[in-house]
């Protein structure tokens, strides 16, 4: 099965890929940093542009059986009203954008 995470360079997205590469599956990690291969897991890098990922980012996820969103901005500090928004508003624009993504493929 081929998986794709966003998300998966953090705190749950990095163990979750290396399991489930562990058990054979084909992992892709888009990010938004440079792509190689860590620990059977590929990862690839995918850039935002006029809220569409690049093309490259869209056949990945359309050649995907199952997309996996752990995106967003970090929740381990203090939860001010400022940074609330900002943790809201990093996983509903890409969730939105995923979504968009899926349909698309199709």
């Amino acid at each position: 099965m081929k998986i794709v995470i966003t998300g998966g360079t953090g705190f749950l997205g990095r163990p979750l890929a290396a399991a489930l590469a562990a058990q054979g599956h084909e992992v892709v990690v888009l990010s938004r940093f440079a792509g190689g291969t860590y620990q059977g897991v590929r990862h690839q890098r995918a850039q935002i542009q006029a809220d569409a990922f690049d093309q490259d980012a869209a056949a990945t996820i359309a050649s995907a059986d199952a997309v996996i969103n752990l995106s967003g901005a970090t929740i381990g500090q203090r939860w001010t009203a400022a940074r609330r928004r900002e943790i809201v508003a990093s996983r509903v624009g890409l969730t939105a954008q995923l979504a968009r993504a899926v349909a698309a493929a199709c």
